[in-house]
């Protein structure tokens, strides 16, 4: 977690965010969205699967010098998949504890079956207006962000 100054100069600890997304406005809109999360959030963005790993195996990628603190990985990047991501994080001693949540566009029940046998901690899909926006915002916040604390 990087530490970040409050506007009371209050010394927070940011969590410390792996995105792997390769949809460039999707990044946007998720920081976007969460820029108004009561914790501070440092974000580290992946545009693709390999890149995502390869980021999660050098720490020096992270405040700190460590991994993350979760992990928002789409199942359609180039590269590799996040399925294939994911096999790779759940196999890894030092990775397999992150919580990581897929968030994708797919319904598909195949995609959501397999997101969960390779030991996804939750299957999301992305919300498509403002209302189910909010509501994923406080869902993160209230369940995942406020667990890491």
């Amino acid at each position: 977690m990087k530490k970040t100054k409050t506007e009371t100069n209050e010394e927070r600890t940011a969590i410390e965010i792996l995105l792997a997304e390769d949809s460039p406005e999707a990044v946007i809109l998720m920081k976007v969205l969460m820029r108004q999360s009561r914790f501070p959030i440092h974000w580290n963005v992946a545009r693709d699967g390999a890149e995502a790993l390869a980021m999660l195996r050098d720490p020096r990628n992270f405040s700190d010098k460590r991994i993350p603190d979760l992990i928002l990985l789409d199942l359609g990047m180039p590269k590799m998949n996040g399925c294939e991501v994911l096999e790779e994080i759940k196999k890894d001693g030092n990775l397999k504890n992150i919580p990581v949540l897929i968030m994708t566009n797919s319904t598909d029940d195949r995609d959501i079956s397999s997101a969960y046998e390779h030991n996804a901690n939750f299957y999301m899909v992305k919300p498509q207006d403002i209302e189910h926006s909010t509501e994923m915002v406080k869902y993160l916040e209230d369940f995942w962000l406020q667990n890491i604390r």
